[in-house]
């Protein structure tokens, strides 16, 4: 599976690529581009299910990406909503309450 080989994260991976994919110069364009492999990783960080708890990290750390190398608060900001479906799902399913403190 794509990013998951060697045991690397899928979030480690998008940052490896998209560091390689930053510092292409022109002379670079001319082999595989990274562009199309940061796009397969990033629908399925976004498109994965919070099922457990490493796949809430896994959105989470993405989230931490999106908003520390990318500035991009929108994208963050729907990645911590799925967390917290996810975790509000996954919660309901295992029996635990909901610990709210509004």
């Amino acid at each position: 599976m794509l990013g998951e080989r060697d045991g690397v994260e899928l979030v480690d991976e998008y940052r490896r690529l998209r560091n390689r994919s930053l510092q292409r110069t022109p002379a670079d364009t001319m082999g595989l581009d990274p562009d199309h492999q940061l796009d397969a990783i990033y629908a399925r960080i976004v498109s994965r299910p919070v099922v457990d708890i490493s796949a809430a990290l896994e959105k989470l750390w993405f989230a931490h990406h999106c908003l520390t190398e990318e500035d991009d608060v929108k994208e963050a900001t729907n990645l911590v909503y799925q967390v917290c479906l996810g975790l509000e799902a996954f919660s309901k399913r295992t029996g635990q309450r909901r610990v709210r403190s509004d």
